[in-house]
């Protein structure tokens, strides 16, 4: 007798660095699936630093091969005004993605 198990979802890893100009102001990461807004983390300090040992993990239905993800880093305020930089990537199952943002 042997047991099957079914997997229902992929899953793909995103982590990120960011280099960031402004020392005073926080740097926002918004990710968006299909145009839509997934998931933001806002507690990104000023200045340069590195955020690689936790990843935002996106799961997705195993009968879908891929999904297009863009993931933007925001820096808000201050003499330099907004900055953006985005990137937006094919996502496949087991996936693990570093990016790497400068604002």
């Amino acid at each position: 007798m042997g047991v099957f198990i079914a997997s229902t979802s992929h899953h793909a890893y995103i982590g990120w660095e960011v280099d960031s100009t402004h020392f005073s102001y926080n740097v926002e990461i918004v990710v968006y699936v299909d145009g839509k807004q997934a998931f933001t983390y806002e507690g990104l300090p000023p200045g340069y630093y590195v955020w690689n040992t936790t990843y935002y993990v996106y799961n997705f239905p195993i009968w879908v091969d891929s999904k297009v993800i863009e993931v933007k880093a925001v820096s808000f305020g201050g003499g330099l005004g907004t900055q953006t930089d985005s990137q937006t990537i094919i996502v496949h199952n087991g996936g693990t993605y570093n990016l790497n943002f400068k604002v």
